[in-house]
Order: C-alpha cells, then sequence, then structure tokens
C-alpha cells in the first residue's frame, strides 16, 4: 500500500469519526446556545427597563437638586444591575434595585409610590411575558429556518405539530431562570428556557428523522421505486411474519433477514463459480505471462490480449460476473432501509398504517426501537453488548474470507515457479485488505452506537449468516472446483 493511500485511508476514517462525534454529543447546541443568547439578552433588557421604569421621578414635583441625587441614583442602580446581572436571580435583583430607588425618594413623596413587594411581582410578571414572547418568535425563525421544500413530507408535519404544542407549553410557562443547568435531554418543564431548549432537540430530531414505511401511489410511485419493489414489502414482510409470530418484533426480523439473505445466495454462488474459475485458469495465465514477458512490442501485447481473451472466453468470465456481487446491494440495503424506518411507521403521519404499537420490541430488557439511552440503563448496557457481538462477528467473518482468499491463492500458484509468484503483489494487497477491514469495523461499530438497537441486531444476524454461508461455500468449492475442472478438461 502507498503512503498516500495509507494517508488517505486514515483520513478518511479521522473525518468519519469526527462527523460521528459530533452525531453524539447534543448536536443542537449551536443552534440553541445562539438562542439562548438571544433570550438572555431581552431578559435583561426587560429587567433594565422595568428597573428604569419603576418610578416615574419626573411626576414626583421634587426640587432641582432632589431630581438630580434621584437620576445620579437610578444611573448607579442600572450601572450595578447590568455589571452584576443573575439570570437565575431576578427576584433578588430587583428587589434590590427598587428598595434602593424606593430609599432615595423623600418621605413626603413615597405614598404615591407602588411599594417595593407590588412593583416586584409586577415586574417578574411583566419580564417573563417579554421573554416569552421573543421565545415564541425564536421557536418560530428555528422552525422555519428550512422552508417546506428542503424537508420531507413527514419532518414538515412533525415540526408544524410540535411548534403548535411548545407555542402552548411557552405561553403557559411559570418562569424564565438560568437557576438550573438547562438539559441536553427531553424533560418536562414550565421553564422558558427549559422549554427551547427542547424544543430545538425535538425539531432537529424530526429533520433527521427518516420516513415511515408507506407504499407511494399516483405521482409519486415512480419517484419511490425503490422503496415501492424493495424497501416497503421487505417491511410489510417483518411486521407480517412479526404478528403472526405473537407479535415478537425480534422473530420477524430474524426470519425476513435470514429468507432475503437466502434469496440473495444464488448471486453468491454465481461470484464464488467466477473464484473458482479464476483459480483453474490460473496456471494458463501464468504461462501466457511468462510466454511474453520479454515481448513489450505492441504486436506482441495485442497477441497476448487476444490469448487472454480466448481464456476467458474459454471458462466462460467475464465483466458480468465482476458486477454479481452488486446485485446483492439493493437486497441488504432494501432491508437496512425497512429495519430503520419500521420504528417510525406507528401512524402517527396522515396517511401511514400502524404496524408497531402492538408489536414486542423488547429483546431481554433492549427496546430494538430505542438508541443507547442514558448511561447506566439496561438499554445503554444492551447496545454495548450488541456493539461488541456486531464487532466481533464481522472480525471473525473478515478472518474468515481472508483465510479463503489466502487459501485460494496458494492453490491458483502451486504449480507455478516460486521466482513467478506474485507474493509482492499479494502481500501489498493483503495490507490494503487488512486496513480496509479495520475501516469497516470502525464503521460499522460507529452506525451500531449511533441508531436503534434493531439495526445492531439486524448486522448481528447478517455477520453470523455470512460466516455460515461462508463455511457451507467452503466445503462445496473443494467439490465444485474438480467438476469444473473435469467439464473444461472434457471440452478441451
Amino acid at each position: 500500500m502507498t503512503k498516500k493511500l495509507k494517508y488517505g485511508l486514515f483520513f478518511v476514517c479521522c473525518l468519519f469519526f469526527v462527523f460521528v462525534l459530533t452525531g453524539c454529543s447534543a448536536g443542537d447546541a449551536t443552534t440553541y446556545d445562539a438562542v439562548q443568547e438571544t433570550l438572555k439578552e431581552t431578559q435583561k433588557n426587560a429587567v433594565i427597563y422595568e428597573v428604569d421604569t419603576y418610578i416615574d421621578f419626573s411626576s414626583l414635583g421634587l426640587s432641582d437638586e432632589e431630581l438630580t441625587d434621584v437620576n445620579t441614583k437610578l444611573v448607579a442602580v442600572k450601572s450595578d444591575l447590568n455589571t452584576n446581572f443573575d439570570y437565575s436571580k431576578i427576584e433578588e435583583l430587583l428587589t434590590k434595585a427598587f428598595t434602593e430607588l424606593y430609599n432615595v425618594v423623600p418621605e413626603g413623596k413615597k405614598e404615591e409610590i407602588t411599594d417595593v413587594e407590588s412593583a416586584v411581582k409586577s415586574a417578574i410578571a411583566d419580564q417573563l411575558t417579554t421573554t416569552k414572547e421573543k421565545a415564541l418568535e425564536q421557536v418560530y425563525k428555528f422552525t422555519t429556518k428550512k422552508s417546506k421544500e428542503d424537508r420531507e413530507n413527514h419532518q414538515v408535519y412533525l415540526c408544524e405539530q410540535v411548534l403548535v404544542e411548545y407555542n402552548e407549553l411557552i405561553l403557559n410557562a411559570t418562569s424564565a431562570s438560568l437557576a438550573g443547568k438547562v438539559e441536553e435531554k427531553e424533560v418536562e418543564s414550565k421553564d422558558v428556557y427549559q422549554l427551547v431548549k427542547n424544543y430545538t432537540i425535538l425539531i432537529q430530531k424530526y429533520e433527521l428523522q427518516e420516513a415511515p414505511l408507506q407504499f407511494y401511489t399516483g405521482s409519486e410511485f415512480w419517484s419511490h421505486l425503490f422503496n415501492n419493489l424493495i424497501v416497503f414489502p421487505i417491511g410489510w414482510l417483518i411486521q407480517a411474519i412479526a404478528h403472526l409470530c405473537g407479535g415478537y418484533y425480534i422473530l420477524g426480523l430474524l426470519i425476513v433477514t435470514i429468507l432475503v439473505r437466502t434469496l440473495g445466495w444464488p448471486i453468491y454462488a454465481k461470484t464464488n463459480d467466477m473464484s473458482l474459475k479464476m483459480s483453474i485458469m490460473q496456471p494458463e495465465l501464468q504461462k501466457l505471462e511468462a510466454k511474453y514477458a520479454n515481448r513489450p512490442d505492441p504486436d506482441s501485447q495485442r497477441m497476448k490480449q487476444m490469448e487472454q481473451m480466448q481464456l476467458y472466453k474459454k471458462y466462460k468470465v467475464g465483466m458480468g460476473g465482476c458486477l454479481m456481487p452488486l446485485l446483492q446491494f439493493p437486497i441488504f440495503m432494501g432491508i437496512y432501509r425497512a429495519v430503520s424506518r419500521m420504528q417510525y411507521t406507528d401512524g402517527t403521519i396522515p396517511g401511514t398504517q400502524d404496524w408497531v404499537s402492538d408489536l414486542n420490541t423488547n429483546l431481554f430488557g433492549v427496546d430494538l426501537f430505542k438508541t443507547r439511552g442514558e448511561f447506566g440503563t439496561p438499554q445503554f448496557w444492551g447496545i454495548i453488548v450488541i456493539l461488541v457481538i456486531v464487532v466481533g462477528t464481522q472480525i471473525l467473518s473478515q478472518v474468515q474470507a481472508n483465510r479463503r482468499q489466502k487459501k485460494m491463492n496458494e492453490e491458483r500458484q502451486a504449480n507455478i515457479p516460486e521466482y513467478r509468484r506474485q507474493a509482492v503483489a499479494q502481500n501489498d494487497q493483503a495490507k490494503t485488505m487488512k486496513y480496509m477491514m479495520y475501516f469497516m469495523i470502525f464503521m460499522m461499530g460507529m452506525f451500531v452506537w449511533q441508531s436503534a438497537a434493531g439495526l445492531g441486531v439486524y448486522w448481528c444476524i447478517g455477520n453470523v449468516y455470512s460466516m455460515a454461508q461462508t463455511y457451507i461455500n467452503n466445503k462445496m468449492s473443494g467439490r465444485r472446483m474438480e467438476k469444473m475442472k473435469k467439464k473444461f478438461e472434457a471440452s478441451k
């Protein structure tokens, strides 16, 4: 492997790692911080305004000297309030500021002023109203920062629903305090800051949420052809089998995964046959390489290519065989998409069905429709166990495949002189495959860590099936190769 390729793979891994870490952290942090700063500025200005308008000194008939004194005091109180502002102690700050202003008023004029306690209650209510109004404004902007064209239909619906819900919650909020830490998780609260935080979390969650499984008709049929022909039928089959098996989602997932993988076995077998054919024709290819090794002229190279084409034709090896594994990709992607979208098919979105509300999605205390959750919970440790199993089975599967590849390479070159063997090239190829294996294992582990438990279980089932498939194939390959050799020898 060249240094450039190594560094390239390392760079890709680093980028993916950063992406995953960003996803693992509170993805709404930057956005919410900006909203919170706007709310804090609004609230602070509202509190200072309440202090500034608490007493209308110009209406008290004060002398110029008294008016100068009270205005000087007002400036000092506002300056102190601005400097030492604490969002968790609004009532204390207002009480202190109002008391200082109340005390500076001459005794004969105090009866014309609202008492401090009543003024504080009124000021707290007024600044809360102002903060709620700004929160509603920010919430609306946050919801509409993306146009409907930038969101899927289900995302538009969910965002509109949560906007209506949180409008009501914010209007009924009873405080706007940062006395406690604003939680990163969704919690019940009547505080403006916490409600806005919860809202931003939900919006960003819904903007990433996948669509529920549904069959598209009319003008949308062709634009959702892959969904209609592969994803939706697989999803329907999972829930149908799950319901037939007593409502256990894991049984539906297990049976359909095995069924779909088995349907793809003929493609796998064809790919294996191509590998066997390549092994059988390898000695002849090596002889051809040796024949033209010292003949670099154009005519000789053309003859070499023509003889290679004859070999490929003889053993029926073509580009179609190389592309066969790609035919499995839509099938595997279809079941992956069906599993990832199944949890959202609960009838929430108008026009979709409820497939999951009556399913049992638990597996040894782990909800297959949920992500890892909080640290220390059964769900969290369940995801850890699933991740270990996925990574472990993936490593075993790769080791098994590498051993088979090594054995096939040895068999291909068994009759080739030592000096003609391509040891260096194979070593470089092995190193490249090893790096790719590490990257794939890392990527799969991160997918499991980030996704619902059901996707991890799907990977586990798929890995175990692949290992069994490889084992069975290895047992049959020897007999299959001998049969092919006899067939090609007979055709000579």
